[in-house]
């Protein structure tokens, strides 16, 4: 990667396994066009059964079905923030992607521009990947930002802060996608103040609760009165 890096003379982002530290993560790492590694992000939010098994002591049987035994990635503990000449990518590694709270936290810590790397093989053809695509253009609306996304067997991307699709890959074809992106130009409500209007929605629902049962109270009363 780093020769690659330096025969582009491009910044490259790429995903992999890494043990740098000693236990195996779920890495982004970033290489600057001289190809030296300037940045690394580990995945925090890792996949249950898929990159490690939870209450793994009292589940140890899973290894002797799976074989050759699950992945025990260690989650990283640093938001994934790297800078660039184009300004700080807000990465996020599969389906990290589909948690509003966890993108949004990274806009608020001054990204400016959402980058998805996934692995999306296992799903196959099925619609697992367009539903994958899906989600993920909602975190560009929220936080009005471009997000190019990066899929191993699609579907890559590019999506416009206004949650256009501009480029797309096909589903298990070779391509290469290309396309303007920019840093975003403004701070959303949502970016400032996250899911406030969710939770008044459930708050007014909950306090809607007993006005309501007692309508229908009054209405059995009245239906038995007659």
């Amino acid at each position: 990667m780093e020769d690659v890096a330096r025969a582009a003379g491009r910044h490259l982002l790429v995903g992999a396994p890494d043990w740098q530290l000693g236990q195996p993560r779920n890495s982004a790492s970033l290489f600057d066009p001289h190809g030296r590694a300037i940045g690394r992000y580990d995945k925090r939010h890792l996949v249950p059964f898929g990159e490690y098994v939870p209450y793994h002591g009292a589940l140890f049987f899973l290894d002797a079905i799976a074989g050759q035994g699950f992945p025990n990635f260690v989650p990283g503990a640093e938001p994934g923030l790297l800078s660039t000449p184009l300004g700080r990518l807000g990465v996020v590694i599969c389906y990290e992607v589909i948690f509003p709270t966890e993108v949004r936290s990274l806009f608020t810590g001054g990204a400016d521009i959402l980058v998805n790397l996934t692995n999306d093989g296992w799903f196959g053809r099925s619609p697992a990947p367009f539903q994958h695509l899906a989600m993920s253009v909602f975190r560009a609306v929220e936080n009005r930002t471009y997000l190019v996304r990066a899929a191993n067997t699609g579907i890559s991307a590019i999506v416009a802060p206004d949650g256009r699709i501009v480029r797309a890959s096909g589903l298990f074809t070779r391509e290469v996608i290309a396309g303007s992106i920019a840093r975003r130009a403004e701070t959303t409500f949502y970016t400032r103040h996250g899911d406030v209007f969710a939770w008044l929605a459930v708050a007014v629902a909950v306090a809607a609760l007993p006005v309501r049962f007692r309508v229908r109270r009054s209405v059995r009363q009245r239906a038995t009165a007659t």
